[in-house]
């Protein structure tokens, strides 16, 4: 008895140990977007359908995952448009969305969501807000 309460004590010591190394919850939604929030200021609250963490709200519908990082992870706030020349577009997933003659054909047919952009032996992660 005494070896399987040293144990369960054991684990959670290391559990514990572990956890402290996190500094952020990341949550993930549905078009890709990742949002952190730093776990010194973490408060959680569900009212309705919405989810707030810190001072970030997200409808519970929209999220796909939630976990804890050793880091800030932000989503991509601007799109670089600096792309020049025929571009091929593809979803997260890897997914074909398609070849477009100009970065911004491109933005203008996509939908809102997370992109991986080729042009010109260059590859790039784009935002379509």
């Amino acid at each position: 008895m005494k070896k399987v309460l040293l144990v369960l004590l054991m684990m959670t010591g290391i559990l514990t140990a572990h956890a402290e190394s996190y500094t952020h919850l990341t949550f993930e939604k549905s078009d890709g977007t990742l949002t952190s929030v730093a776990l010194s200021s973490l408060s959680i609250t569900i009212s309705g359908t919405t989810l707030t963490a810190g001072d970030q709200s997200f409808a519970l519908a929209d999220l796909t995952k939630m976990y804890f990082t050793t880091a800030d992870v932000t989503a991509i706030d601007e799109v670089n448009t600096a792309v020049s020349g025929e571009v091929e577009v593809f979803s997260m997933s890897g997914i074909a969305m398609g070849k477009f003659t100009t970065m911004q054909e491109a933005m203008s047919s996509l939908r809102t969501g997370v992109y991986i952009v080729k042009s010109n032996g260059k590859t790039v992660k784009v935002a379509v807000k």
